[in-house]
């Protein structure tokens, strides 16, 4: 018993670093958007003159719009996907939503938790 909940205070602990050490990164390249930003704009004007930097804004816009959209459909069909689990009275669907929204965002869909429900 005590070696069981060691072993899941260890798993616990890796999470807790990899999710600090995620943060950091983020953080990181975050600081230095502006400045990577800048550096791309530079390298498409040497590159190809206005149409490089045309090329890296339309670039920047496209990825922008994709992570957009991504995200909106995860939140739909997350929502739906709740909407029909508190119908239904399935126990735990506000936790089973929040795992539609992560499953949905990573591009796994709902399917995965409403196959489970429902079997």
């Amino acid at each position: 018993m005590i070696k069981w909940f060691a072993a899941q205070l260890g798993s616990v602990g890796v999470l807790l670093l990899e999710f600090l050490l995620t943060v950091l990164l983020a953080a990181a390249m975050y600081a230095g958007g502006e400045r990577a930003t800048q550096r791309l704009f530079r390298f498409g004007h040497k590159l190809a003159g206005s149409g490089g930097e045309n090329a890296i804004y339309l670039a920047g816009q496209t990825i922008r719009g994709v992570a957009l959209g991504v995200v909106v459909t995860a939140i739909a069909q997350s929502l739906f996907g709740g909407i029909g689990l508190i119908i239904a009275g399935v126990p735990l669907a506000g936790a089973l939503t929040g795992a539609m929204l992560l499953l949905s965002i990573a591009q796994i869909g709902v399917s995965p938790v409403l196959g489970t429900v429902a079997a």
